[in-house]
């Protein structure tokens, strides 16, 4: 049982340094896990009840 327990977390590993290898140099996934992260945000703030956040071009200067 922890042979196998072992082997299962050895391919789990495997496969992580795999993936994060071919989703390093990808521009367009990296750009669409912004966006989704941006619409993620921007919905937890609306059910919060809060105001949009302004862009950092647009942001009162200090």
């Amino acid at each position: 049982m922890a042979a196998a327990l072992v082997g299962m977390l050895a391919i789990a590993y495997v496969a992580w340094k795999a993936v994060q290898r071919q989703e390093k140099g990808d521009a367009e996934l990296a750009a669409k896990l912004k966006a989704d992260d941006e619409r993620a945000a921007a919905g937890l703030r609306a059910e919060m009840g809060l105001p949009p956040e302004r862009p950092a071009d647009q942001a009162p200067k200090q």
